[in-house]
């Protein structure tokens, strides 16, 4: 699970979420989208497929409230499912859907924008076995 609690940037942009195993961050490969109630869809390919794109079309000023969750779907493949809901209270919302296959078995988990750097706000992961 990665918490959001009025996760801002300096930027516009999107929140991106990238995940890695003992040999580092995976940076392609991601697929799924992230959209909202701006009526614009971000497409993980058109971004290169490099992240599971959390929140797209960031406003400066706002800040992200949410989830996300990773879930392992096929454990053969190391493929993990990414799941997430965030809103702000200016009435923004953002959702994402997405699927990662990872060489060997998770062990990092960055959050990054694509645009601008994080001002506002704390992240935080729990996870249970």
């Amino acid at each position: 699970y990665i918490n959001f609690d009025t996760v801002g940037t300096s930027s516009t942009g999107n929140i991106r979420i990238v995940i890695g195993d003992s040999g580092g961050f995976e940076t392609s490969g991601y697929l799924g989208c992230a959209g909202g109630n701006s009526g614009t869809n971000a497409n993980a390919t058109t971004y290169g497929g490099e992240s599971f794109i959390f929140v797209n079309t960031l406003v400066a000023a706002y800040g992200w409230h949410g989830l996300a969750i990773l879930t392992l779907g096929d454990a053969t493949n190391n493929t993990w499912h990414c799941l997430g809901c965030s809103g702000t209270n200016a009435g923004n919302s953002d959702f994402t859907g997405g699927l990662k296959s990872l060489s060997g078995v998770l062990t990092q988990i960055k959050l990054t924008t694509n645009t601008g750097a994080f001002d506002t706000g704390a992240a935080s992961v729990s996870y249970s076995t």
